[in-house]
């Protein structure tokens, strides 16, 4: 197999050698928190308002 550099940046992205294959270094953003909403807050207030939350249901 020929020498291959382990690391090679192309458009702008990173990339490293595993293995014969070069993987991306991709990072993800920090999530930030966004509020629920209304629907949201029903969503989350159904199961247990209504017994969603029984396994025999």
């Amino acid at each position: 197999m020929n020498n291959l550099p382990a690391e090679t940046r192309q458009n702008g992205i990173h990339y490293t050698l595993h293995g014969d294959s070069y993987l991306p270094d991709l990072d993800l953003p920090e999530k930030a928190s966004a509020p629920i909403g209304c629907y949201g807050r029903m969503r989350k207030s159904y199961p247990a308002a209504y017994g969603r939350n029984d396994p025999e249901n």
